[in-house]
């Protein structure tokens, strides 16, 4: 539990749209919500957000479907601030609506597969697998075996059997969601690229070095090309190559990335942000490694500071550095300041996760 991958830095809220007739308060509200987001601000986000279901409710009745969407937003909110619980009802509240005013649509399919997004980053595999396998079942159904959307669910249960090491079943996935975006919007796309960046990292973690890498370089050149090199997705290629280069000890490489990974984060989202803090464990992550450990403890600390600013002092990303920041003193011999970092990532992690989750075993 070192480093934290990034390798989708963004998370789709549910925006506004000219399907609700008039422009009302909610959708004022939400665009507001997006905008918190964007910044980082999610707790701020979060209470705007709530106002906005309530407005929503009262200008349109609670059984509208601008109300699944506010529910919606909430739900992608608390996660983001590691409250999976909230998080949970708050989507299981948006999916029975859904399913209510739809029964089967592209919205009810996407309640179920940011269910599903979320029941893996709780550890609950079966839970995720079985609302993923649905979220793409309805989508093949309602959308054909070759769109987009359902390369989206097809990336998802990938990810999925990539974390849980059943690579054989995540790399069918991968490879067909690669060519429905490369059949959709040609060999050099940005969702192209998103798609070969996921594939190399199931070949990493299977250890095929020399398929990863390529594959990596060549989703970095395809974003750099089509976004333009201050674009967040080119700093999550960066940081993807970074972490290649992390694990084969070529670490000088590995520094220059996370480096130019962390200016991107700090240009495009300021320096208080909570993807800024990650950029800058990864690279502490390099100097500890190359005994640093100055420059290491600096941005530890300061990757800390923002996340508990960002996220609250009980988010899973704060536990993660909690953790690494103890690492790099044992590795100094410092074991008593270690020792208090590591109780206090434990009790985030238990009591996010329960005790019998790998973050905690």
């Amino acid at each position: 539990m070192t480093m934290t991958r990034i390798i989708v830095a963004t998370m789709l809220l549910v925006a506004s749209v000219a399907v609700y007739a008039q422009q009302g308060k909610w959708q004022q509200l939400n665009r507001v919500v997006t905008t918190l987001y964007s910044q980082g601000d999610y707790t701020k986000a979060l209470s705007v957000a709530k106002t906005a279901l309530s407005v929503a409710k009262e200008e349109l009745g609670k059984k509208h479907p601008a109300v699944a969407s506010a529910h919606t937003n909430i739900g992608l909110l608390h996660k983001s601030l590691g409250q999976y619980s909230e998080s949970e009802a708050a989507f299981k509240r948006a999916l029975s609506l859904r399913k209510q005013l739809y029964d089967e649509n592209k919205d009810v399919a996407n309640s179920l597969g940011n269910l599903s997004n979320l029941y893996r980053a709780m550890g609950r595999f079966k839970d995720a697998e079985k609302f993923g396998k649905r979220s793409l079942k309805m989508r093949e159904e309602l959308f054909g075996p070759e769109h987009p959307s359902v390369a989206i669910a097809l990336d998802s249960l990938a990810a999925l059997y990539n974390e849980q090491s059943r690579f054989k079943k995540a790399e069918p996935l991968y490879l067909r969601a690669l060519q429905i975006y490369r059949k959709a919007y040609g060999p050099e796309h940005a969702e192209v690229a998103s798609s070969m960046n996921s594939l190399a990292v199931a070949y990493e973690a299977q250890g095929l070095h020399d398929q990863a890498e390529p594959m990596f370089r060549r989703a970095l050149d395809i974003r750099q090309k089509v976004l333009g090199n201050d674009h967040l997705s080119v700093a999550a290629s960066q940081s993807n190559l970074a972490f290649f280069y992390f694990s084969q000890e070529r670490y000088d490489m590995a520094e220059h990335l996370f480096k130019q990974a962390l200016q991107t984060r700090k240009k495009a989202l300021g320096r208080k942000h909570a993807d800024v803090a990650t950029a800058m464990s990864n690279l502490a992550s390099v100097y500890r490694k190359q005994a640093k450990y100055r420059k290491a403890e600096s941005l530890y600390k300061g990757a800390l500071k923002i996340q508990e600013a960002a996220l609250g002092k009980s988010h899973p990303s704060v536990a993660i550095t909690l953790h690494n920041l103890a690492v790099l003193y044992v590795d100094q011999g410092k074991h008593q300041r270690a020792e208090p970092l590591f109780a206090r990532s434990l009790v985030i992690f238990e009591s996010t996760f329960g005790s019998q989750h790998d973050e905690v075993t």
